[in-house]
């Protein structure tokens, strides 16, 4: 929840306000700015209504992100050697490959699990 007083909520359109619901939203896989552009969007669309801002994040889904948008981030940051992929809900070792084209489409398009990490050139994905 947002940092405020017991049965205060955030209605009013401030700096803190906005960043304090950007953070929120973020938390739910959208990027920094996509997640700035829905908090601004809730505040001028939402605060003259009887709930908070609060109310409304809590209706936002969890943005899905595949398998191929996972590995684009992790190349755009990182130095990526390897991605090594795996089954999220059985840990089963789907494959190994040194490049994204190795990968078969149907794989690519799946969800990528919200808990991957990157180490020693290595890119981990738990594939949805």
């Amino acid at each position: 929840m947002l940092n405020i007083k017991d049965g205060e909520s955030v209605k009013r359109k401030t700096y803190n306000n906005v960043v304090k619901a950007t953070k929120m939203i973020q938390k739910k896989g959208y990027s920094l700015e996509e997640a700035n552009e829905i908090a601004i969007r809730l505040f001028d669309e939402n605060t003259k209504e009887m709930n908070s801002i609060e109310f409304y994040i809590d209706k936002i889904q969890e943005k899905i992100v595949t398998v191929a948008e996972r590995i684009q981030h992790g190349k755009a940051n990182h130095q990526i050697t390897h991605i090594y992929l795996r089954d999220a809900n059985t840990r089963e070792e789907i494959g190994i490959y040194k490049h994204e084209d190795e990968i078969p489409a149907e794989i690519l398009q799946r969800p990528g699990g919200r808990d991957w990490d990157r180490a020693y050139g290595w890119l981990t994905i738990n594939v949805g």
